[in-house]
């Protein structure tokens, strides 16, 4: 995962169906599906992968499929995204045994939900973690990246290409954004 990150360290976050051409055409390698359901998302991820990417499909949001075993396996079998984005620790660990790639999406608004984010990072193993808000202070990204040994990504709230280049310096492995005005160009 570090990797796949390390040559697109921006991550384009697709909220709305229609801004997917947009993100197919983009400098982003990884791609977030947040929009879509059952019937649409099969034809989205093709399309993405046509077009070289790598979707993640975000299964808090991504309506029809249920949060179980059957529905991991129909993913992972019929629907083939690179790997999931979620909260749910169950469904990392179903994601991982159906061969996807992970990634846990965790909330970080006070120091026992930054303490929570590093044991549960470490209790579940995805290949990365999302923290969010992206914009968390400098000396808190730091201290994530340092305590959790998996890529981090940090998403949410990024508006402009300047705080996005501000995170990576503090080491992040990504930045997860929703705006397609900053999924092409350089960061600066």
């Amino acid at each position: 995962m570090r990797e796949i990150l390390a040559a697109s360290p921006l991550i384009a976050a697709v909220r709305r169906e229609e801004d997917l051409p947009l993100a197919r055409e983009s400098q982003a390698k990884v791609i977030f599906l947040l929009c879509g359901d059952i019937n649409t998302v099969p034809r989205m991820v093709t399309a993405l992968h046509d077009a070289g990417k790598r979707p993640f499909l975000h299964l808090d949001l991504v309506q029809g499929f249920g949060h179980d075993r059957p529905a991991m396996r129909f993913i992972a079998s019929r629907v083939r995204p690179t790997g999931i984005l979620t909260t749910k620790s169950h469904l990392i660990r179903m994601g991982k045994e159906e061969g996807l790639a992970c990634i846990q999406r965790l909330f970080i608004f006070d120091n026992q939900s930054l303490t929570t984010a590093v044991t549960q990072s470490k209790a579940n193993g995805p290949a990365a973690v999302e923290v969010m808000p992206g914009v968390l202070p400098d000396s808190v990204l730091r201290q994530l990246v340092g305590e959790i040994s998996l890529p981090v990504i940090a998403g949410g709230l990024v508006r402009t290409r300047q705080e996005a280049a501000r995170i990576l310096k503090t080491g992040v492995a990504a930045v997860s954004v929703g705006s397609p005005a900053l999924w092409s160009g350089p960061l600066l």
